[in-house]
């Protein structure tokens, strides 16, 4: 497990990216009210999705994602602190 490495915002939604549909985790501050969570997500999951399509999440700055225990959730893109992919763990400046 490669541990200790920093990147940017922009970087982490890139590597989420490329990864595809698999399962990464993250830990993250709620825009609310400033709690840290966690847990493991998708993104590109389709099933059962609701909301206005013209709606578009990189406008707002939100990362839309499956949690695999809670269903859809939104991610603050600026309140990610760090992203594990692949048995690597990326810490977000």
């Amino acid at each position: 497990m490669k541990i200790g490495t920093t990147i940017s915002t922009k970087k982490a939604l890139a590597l989420i990216e490329k990864n595809g549909h698999k399962i990464f985790g993250s830990k993250f501050v709620k825009r609310g009210d400033g709690s840290v969570r966690s847990g493991s997500f998708r993104i590109g999951v389709r099933k059962n999705i609701q909301g206005n399509p013209r709606y578009n999440p990189k406008d707002h700055s939100i990362l839309r994602v499956y949690d695999m225990k809670r269903g859809y959730r939104s991610i603050p893109l600026e309140g990610i602190l760090s992203v594990t992919l692949n048995g690597s763990v990326y810490t977000v400046k």
